[in-house]
């Protein structure tokens, strides 16, 4: 018998999302390699700003 849907059912949400959860908490819990949530949430500002600055660019060039 296979757990996931089950649980899935049980706590409300897809099979995929369940997956996505327990794969983000491996990640966390350094089981799994991957950028943890804090570093992600770190990086948001970031990312941000170099997509800015590429829109940009790329409205200068274009």
């Amino acid at each position: 018998m296979r757990l996931g849907p089950t649980i899935a059912g049980k706590i409300g949400c897809t099979l995929q999302t369940l997956h996505d959860l327990v794969k983000k908490a491996d990640i966390d819990n350094r089981q799994r390699a991957g950028g943890s949530t804090d570093m992600t949430e770190k990086l948001k500002p970031v990312t941000a700003a170099h997509e800015l600055v590429g829109e940009k660019l790329h409205a200068k060039i274009g």
